[in-house]
Order: C-alpha cells, then structure tokens, then sequence
C-alpha cells in the first residue's frame, strides 16, 4: 500500500497503525488473504510496543 511507503520518517506505532488501516480496508474488499499479513504485522508491533485497544 501506498500509505506504508510514506511513512519512512514515522515511528513503528504510526506504521502499525497505517498496516492495521490497510487490513482492515483489504478485509472489507473482501481480500481476507491479502489482508493477513498487514493486520499479522500491525499486531506484532503493537504487542512489542506494549500497546493496548
């Protein structure tokens, strides 16, 4: 997606963010495949950052 090579400056919160925006909208299409590996990275970062809903 676009909007994830535009955050090159941005810290991993931001881009997690992005990646869990892009799955979700991927998800919806339906691209439930392709939406796998945004959302599998979105959280993987969250949870390494500690970061709660």
């Amino acid at each position: 997606m676009t909007a994830l090579h535009l955050h090159g400056g941005c810290g991993d919160f931001e881009r997690a963010r992005t990646g869990l925006l892009d799955g979700e909208w991927l998800r919806r299409l339906p691209r439930k495949i392709d939406a796998r590996d945004h959302l599998r990275d979105a959280l993987e970062v969250f949870e390494k950052l500690g970061a709660r809903p």
